[in-house]
């Protein structure tokens, strides 16, 4: 099938297959497309539907395309103040539609709640079914909400946050810069 009979001069094989294939990803991308924007509704509404044209809503407007923001990409993005950029992450973060993903209040960086998870699905979706890992409790858990540094318990499993993740690791990643700086001055 597929290649092996395209060798031995039969394409239907392969022209199936591909055609099979493209109707199948343009399904399932008509159908992301329409979650994307169901997302954003959801967005919209636990930000209390924000005043058109506002910095709030304009961010959520560009998140699809910018699933990770800071102030400087924002500003940009709206067109908006620094001030009203930083109100609007405020708000959206307290709403549970952005979460920070940096640690500290300088050069913050804030993801998208729940894009990530749909396109794992999507992934998950359009790839062979063999190759695909099965979408677990964790990942259906991903997909929503969480406060920002509080772990989950998924059965015997504790998943922490992105941010709580990227947290522990830049403190490991301080430590150890640390440590080489003092053994650098020691020896």
């Amino acid at each position: 099938m597929g290649l092996t009979n395209y060798r031995y001069g039969d394409e239907s094989d392969w022209y199936g297959l591909f055609a099979d294939a493209l109707h199948r990803a343009a399904i399932e991308s008509a159908a992301f497309g329409e979650r994307v924007e169901e997302l954003q509704e959801r967005w919209r509404e636990q930000a209390g539907n924000s005043r058109r044209g506002s910095a709030a809503a304009k961010l959520i407007d560009a998140l699809p395309t910018h699933p990770v923001v800071n102030l400087r990409t924002a500003v940009e993005i709206t067109g908006a103040s620094e001030p009203a950029v930083l109100r609007a992450f405020e708000r959206l973060e307290r709403a549970g539609v952005l979460r920070q993903t940096s640690a500290g209040r300088r050069n913050r960086a804030f993801e998208c709640v729940g894009l990530f998870a749909l396109m794992d699905d999507f992934e998950r979706r359009l790839g062979p079914a063999h190759r695909a890992p099965a979408a677990t409790s964790a990942f259906r858990a991903a997909a929503s909400p969480e406060p920002p540094g509080q772990p989950r318990q998924i059965g015997s499993a504790t998943i922490l946050s992105r941010s709580t993740r990227f947290d522990l690791e830049e403190s490991s990643r301080r430590r150890s810069r640390s440590l080489e700086r003092s053994a650098a001055r020691s020896g």
